[in-house]
């Protein structure tokens, strides 16, 4: 079908897990599809989501889908721990993980906390960027492993004057 199908939507919620999972997503002629998906318009109190030893791979259909991403967090404030996870992509414009607080480019009104570690990121195609974040409040990128194929922009961080915290240390 043509609608907006996700794997797993986050919409309100405290303290949530995923984990152990192995999810491979094939897009069938569908306009949109994420694997996790996490949207509520200025939402600030989701509490801690940890996302940890899952397997997400992303195989999008040829001329289908083409901004679909493996974790995608828009607009959605909280505490995000993301780790000891294996992300696939082979799609041509999304992102494999994407952070996005709501007025991003301008004065964020929610806000993002999260740690991003030892995960193993590979893009097998030309995705804009394998990591985007976006306002996020404070960012600790650690000790992960990014192979991207084709392209430049492996990881794209904008709203830096937004940063409380950066640190973007050990990957390769």
């Amino acid at each position: 079908n043509a609608y907006e199908t996700d794997a797993i939507h986050i919409s309100v919620g405290d303290n949530l897990e995923i984990a152990y999972n192995y999810i491979l997503e094939k897009n069938y002629q569908t306009a949109h599809k994420d694997i996790v998906q996490g949207y509520q318009w200025q939402t600030d109190n989701m509490g801690l989501t940890k996302i940890h030893h899952n397997f997400f791979a992303q195989y999008p259909d040829t001329g289908f889908a083409p901004t679909s991403s493996c974790i995608y967090l828009n607009e959605i404030g909280g505490y995000y721990e993301i780790y000891d996870n294996i992300i696939v992509y082979n799609g041509s414009d999304g992102a494999m993980l994407e952070f996005l607080a709501q007025n991003w480019d301008t004065t964020p009104t929610t806000h993002i906390y999260a740690k991003v570690y030892n995960d193993t990121f590979w893009s097998t195609q030309t995705a804009t960027q394998v990591c985007k974040f976006y306002g996020v409040d404070s960012l600790r990128f650690k000790n992960n492993l990014i192979y991207k194929a084709h392209g430049s922009d492996p990881m794209f961080i904008s709203g830096g004057t937004q940063y409380h915290y950066l640190d973007v240390d050990y990957n390769q």
